[in-house]
């Protein structure tokens, strides 16, 4: 059994890994078993340079960033938005980065016709520490907006930032697969898809020399890959309002019971429920423990018990409804909704008692919950005239 630890990393500089929990460094060559590195959305958003190949000729695109002096605060843009970039292209020599890089870049003149690209500099930095922080034996896999192949690459317009919580370019993994092979190893991409690509590169050994990996490696990223089922979700959420119960069990099994896909059916999966094919619902009552057993907390968590709670009440299954919502509680805390449907559980189960200790606990919490209220009264008139 392995133990888990915890460090920070600097993607540009570090040579050494400081163990968190067990507080050990780690430093070049030290690793005797070659290491295995995830990079999932890093390199899409570290620097990368630009550059243009026009009638065989390089040159290197500098960015201008400006906005008006109204859209700056302390130096700083208020709207990312807001920036205007501008490139200005300059014809470069044959030594540009004065290192291996050199060989990659300057073969993009002989292949590439017409067209500005991104350089991953800074991701080819991080490589090139890896490699030799694992003395030349590591395995990538990585997923990432980018292109692949150089075709990709071709007749493309100068790169845009998006910005949402950061900001992302696209990735070249062909210049990344270039580094890996001038170094023993090689590579498997998916083939072209608008949303994301995903990747397993190794450094220091062929993959092919791992039968079994190299298969399900084959099988995972250029078979159905995560872009496929991407492309899938983003089509089954787009059109929920008319999905099946039936397509929405068989994508949640697709999803291996993820708690945020079934936070963004829960509305039309628990108004179909309640009326739905009986083996359906069967099926989902018995994999909703995965659900469960598979949502992680994080302040900007959907509430996943409290939306499972739900789906039981509305097939009257009391007991397994009331779990939830108390699990609800213990991770998100008391709100006058949960507890109403809590009061509503016991109401249905014939447990009045208890059905009014969580109508108070509500109707405490919020005196403008008027159905908690409501039913208060309605227990409490009901034991009046027994």
């Amino acid at each position: 059994m392995g133990i888990l630890d915890f460090a920070i990393y600097d993607l540009y500089h570090s040579d050494h890994i400081f163990l968190h929990r067990s507080k050990k460094t780690i430093l070049t060559g030290d690793i005797k078993n070659p290491l295995i590195v995830v990079a999932n959305y890093l390199f899409d958003s570290v620097g990368t340079d630009v550059f243009s190949v026009v009638n065989g000729k390089i040159n290197e695109s500098l960015v201008t960033m400006q906005t008006d002096e109204s859209n700056c605060d302390q130096g700083s843009p208020k709207d990312w938005q807001k920036m205007e970039i501008t490139y200005t292209e300059l014809p470069i020599e044959k030594n540009y980065y004065c290192n291996e890089f050199d060989e990659i870049l300057f073969n993009y003149p002989k292949t590439l016709i017409d067209t500005h690209f991104q350089f991953p500099i800074a991701s080819l930095i991080a490589l090139k520490n890896l490699q030799k922080f694992s003395n030349n034996r590591f395995l990538l896999l990585t997923s990432d907006k980018g292109c692949a192949t150089l075709e990709e690459l071709d007749n493309c317009n100068h790169p845009e930032l998006d910005f949402h919580g950061s900001f992302s370019v696209m990735v070249n993994y062909h210049a990344i697969g270039e580094f890996f092979k001038k170094h023993g190893g090689e590579f498997i991409t998916q083939s072209f898809r608008e949303n994301i690509i995903s990747g397993v590169f190794s450094c220091g050994f062929p993959l092919k020399n791992f039968l079994q990996f190299h298969l399900s490696a084959k099988q995972i990223i250029q078979g159905f890959s995560p872009a496929d089922y991407f492309i899938i979700y983003e089509h089954i959420t787009e059109n929920l309002l008319s999905c099946s119960l039936e397509v929405m069990a068989s994508y949640l099994n697709l999803s291996n019971w993820d708690p945020y896909v079934f936070d963004q059916f829960f509305d039309r999966l628990s108004d179909l429920a309640g009326e739905g094919d009986a083996e359906v619902v069967s099926y989902l009552v018995e994999h909703m423990h995965l659900i469960a057993a598979h949502f992680y907390y994080l302040p900007t968590s959907e509430d996943t018990f409290f939306h499972i709670g739900v789906f039981f009440q509305n097939i009257d299954r009391f007991d397994k409804a009331m779990e939830y919502y108390h699990h609800s509680l213990k991770y998100f805390g008391e709100n006058d909704v949960t507890l109403f449907n809590m009061g509503m559980c016991c109401h249905s189960d014939e447990r009045d008692v208890d059905a009014l200790i969580y109508f108070k606990r509500a109707y405490a919490y919020n005196p403008e919950a008027m159905d908690a209220k409501k039913w208060i009264q309605k227990i409490h008139n009901k034991n009046v005239f027994r």
